[in-house]
């Protein structure tokens, strides 16, 4: 069976090992089933913008709505173009290249794998550990690259697996300092990344490196990182894996095929002699893996993307984690497209697309809470005689997207908790915004790493273009602004957007109810009003995890 349906589950978190995607998981993503998402997908965005400018336009002290109603509009309309030129992953031409660009132990090409980590639970590294060292392929090297510098992991890696161990006097940059690192001391002609709690599938070479040789200006090949959801997990894992189930199974896809995939780091294979040109990845203390892999198209490289789930990881299992990290990688898109570089690169249209397209996304999401509820309330307040309740029906095919067709597409088990959880991730989109406006960037905190303050800050260890043999490149955020770095201090932007939420959907609904029943005295029909009411309680139903749980 493919993933459990979700549960309502705020316990504390407690650990849920993975273990690699079943063949049925391994092939679950070839069919992207385009047609139904698409659809009610443009359904809910043409209904949703026409309600919109119905208000902004029903008068003129509603005009500066259209401004900000713009502004998320404006993401579609990038956006759709990518998505409509699209089509299903080729899996027909794929089973061709296995077939013609089959490795066997006599002619296999020498492969390291990279298994970062930073102070994660033994529990985790172990099981990773366990079946990486399944791995068919005889040519091969696996080594753990220790940020934490724990001797108990490398009594683990050496003594019990028999992988190399490598620790490194400093942490410059974070996760890609380290990687950097190991590029320097390691000589395959291949290598692959797995994060700590990846698990890959024992054929993952064997389905990946028959790519790399049949297209020899491949850079990197990448598959999806892919959540498994069961009952035992908690509501954060349970709505955060169904959440990446549209990129890795849709959107990277279209991607590939326009030639921009983003490189999202684990579960990929890497070619040296490209990685060469920027000395292994690229020198940024977060978010290394999609500049690494602009970097790469920007040179002339591919890097392609192979829709069949080869690893299965895990997910943040508290609310704070996953805020940290949406945080993140919210940044990633104005680092990368606000630089020069960006722009001077040779790039087609469509692939400049790919990037700029969910910078305007992250706005989008950040805006939409603050605009949901402003139209009902305004009009209850200062416009009542235009308030009519089939104008509400506008909002129904959003909801609906949301709450049916999405669950029903879905092969993860998305459900009400993955609903949740967008409140969330789009009061860190908020977050990561007002960050890049105002310089109050966190840094790079490894997710197991609770003792990471300082080195986070890449202003605290910065370095230079010159000195990372990158003269003629942007290196974002090497000596940039970055006062807040500390996990003290992104547990405070989490506990203040929460309150932020609490304050806006609670102060808001209570004004809504306020100003409807002020409408009523006045002689107005309360059943105009009830559509309105209705859609400020679903707000309310769908941020409660966020304000209110762990």
């Amino acid at each position: 069976m493919l993933p459990e349906a979700q549960q309502i589950n705020s316990r504390p978190p407690a650990v849920v090992l993975p273990t690699p995607p079943s063949d049925e998981e391994k092939y679950s993503y070839l069919n992207g089933r385009r047609l139904p998402i698409y659809f009610f997908g443009v359904l809910a965005f043409l209904s949703l913008h026409l309600s919109a400018w119905l208000f902004a336009l029903s008068s003129p002290e509603f005009y500066w709505f259209g401004a900000f109603a713009a502004v998320v509009q404006v993401y579609h309309l990038l956006w759709y173009p990518i998505a409509f030129t699209g089509r299903d992953f080729d899996f027909s031409n794929h089973k061709q290249t296995l077939h013609n660009y089959a490795v066997t132990p006599e002619d296999e090409p020498s492969v390291d794998i990279f298994l970062p980590c930073c102070n994660e639970p033994l529990e985790i590294l172990e099981n990773t550990y366990t079946y990486v060292s399944q791995l068919d392929y005889t040519n091969l090297r696996i080594w753990v690259l220790d940020d934490g510098a724990r001797p108990v992991v490398a009594s683990l890696a050496q003594s019990k697996f028999g992988f190399g161990y490598m620790q490194r006097p400093d942490r410059l940059l974070g996760k890609a300092g380290n990687l950097r690192h190991a590029f320097t001391r390691t000589s395959g002609e291949f290598f692959a990344i797995f994060d700590t709690d990846f698990c890959p599938r024992r054929d993952f070479l064997r389905e990946v490196v028959p790519v790399m040789r049949r297209y020899t200006d491949a850079a990197i090949v990448q598959t999806p990182q892919y959540f498994r959801v069961s009952k035992a997990q908690t509501w954060v894992e349970q709505g955060a894996g169904p959440q990446v189930e549209v990129p890795f199974r849709v959107d990277q896809v279209n991607r590939d095929r326009l030639g921009a995939t983003a490189c999202v780091g684990s579960n990929a294979l890497y070619r040296r002699d490209a990685l060469k040109e920027v000395q292994g990845t690229f020198a940024i203390a977060y978010s290394e893996d999609e500049h690494t892999g602009f970097q790469m198209i920007k040179r002339g490289w591919q890097v392609k993307y192979l829709p069949l789930p080869m690893a299965c990881g895990t997910c943040p299992d508290s609310a704070q984690v996953y805020f940290s990290q949406q945080v993140r990688w919210c940044a990633t898109a104005p680092t990368l497209v606000y630089q020069r570089d960006f722009w001077h690169a040779n790039l087609r249209f469509m692939q400049r697309l790919c990037w700029v397209a969910p910078l305007f996304g992250y706005n989008a999401n950040a805006l939409f809470p603050f605009l949901w509820p402003l139209p009902a309330l305004l009009l209850a307040w200062f416009r009542p005689e235009l308030v009519r309740w089939y104008w509400w029906g506008l909002v129904l095919p959003t909801i609906f997207n949301s709450l049916v067709v999405r669950r029903l597409w879905s092969r993860q088990g998305y459900g009400v908790n993955t609903v949740y959880l967008n409140a969330v991730q789009q009061y860190a989109h908020l977050t990561s915004l007002s960050d890049h406006l105002f310089g109050t960037f966190s840094g790079w905190v490894a997710s197991g790493d609770a003792t990471a303050t300082a080195n986070a800050n890449p202003d605290s260890n910065s370095i230079s273009a010159s000195a990372a043999g990158m003269d003629d490149e942007s290196t974002p955020l090497l000596g940039a602004n970055a006062k807040s770095s500390s996990s003290s201090a992104a547990a405070s932007k989490y506990n203040h957007m929460r309150l932020l939420c609490a304050l806006w959907v609670y102060g808001t609904t209570v004004a809504l109810v306020a100003g409807v029943g002020l409408q009523i005295t006045r002689g107005y029909r309360w059943y105009e009003f009830v559509p309105a009411l209705m859609c400020a309680v679903y707000e309310v139903w769908r941020t409660w995890a966020f304000v209110w749980w762990v």
